[in-house]
């Protein structure tokens, strides 16, 4: 698997809150449903800025390993 897919992080999450936080992601890269299931693989790799935000977000539901690189 790709080192900065997010796709672990994504489906450890309830599957009631899955939803919430792909909106987040969305909405603020502003994103379509596409684009969003390339990012959650790691395509493109994101910037630092960006992959700091994906952290946070997945933060506030409680996930500290998000990237499959650390």
């Amino acid at each position: 698997m790709n080192p900065y897919s997010f796709k672990t992080a994504y489906e450890s999450l309830p599957a009631n809150k899955q939803s919430e936080v792909r909106q987040k992601i969305m909405d603020t890269f502003n994103l379509k449903l596409t684009s969003f299931y390339r990012w959650m693989r790691g395509e493109p790799e994101p910037r630092l800025s960006e992959a700091d935000t994906i952290a946070a977000i997945f933060a506030e539901y409680g996930i500290k390993k998000v990237w499959n690189n650390n």
